[in-house]
């Protein structure tokens, strides 16, 4: 073998071995949330990507507020869809989607009153 082809050999494995994964979320961010809910009802764990992209990689609402202030717990009291209900209730206790405001539960949570904490331990 001639020295090009060596190093055109050599380049070609060192690419295929340095390549950027295909989605952060796959392998940090998707498993982080999992775990975080490893309890988390069939229809949202189905949802996969859908949970924070509208078209990977582009996020939706509630996968902007992951990647600005954190992890799901820490986001649970925010509504990312401005449905009126936080994240915590749509994904702990509705099964419905933190991302979509069309998909929420019956009671809209306001933390501010005592009707609106007791929702939450339904």
């Amino acid at each position: 073998m001639t020295r090009t082809r060596i190093a055109a050999v050599a380049l070609a494995g060192c690419m295929l071995l340095t390549r950027p994964p295909t989605a952060a979320a796959d392998t940090g961010l998707r498993n982080a949330w999992r775990a975080d809910y490893p309890d988390v009802c069939a229809p949202l764990y189905d949802l996969n990507c859908a949970v924070c992209h509208t078209s990977v990689p582009a996020l939706n609402a509630y996968g902007d507020d992951i990647l600005a202030f954190g992890d799901g717990p820490g986001i649970e009291g925010l509504d990312s869809d401005g449905d009126g209900y936080t994240n915590g209730q749509e994904i702990l206790v509705d099964c419905t989607n933190p991302a979509d405001a069309g998909d929420h539960g019956v009671v809209p949570v306001d933390a501010a009153t005592w009707s609106g904490i007791k929702v939450l331990f339904r």
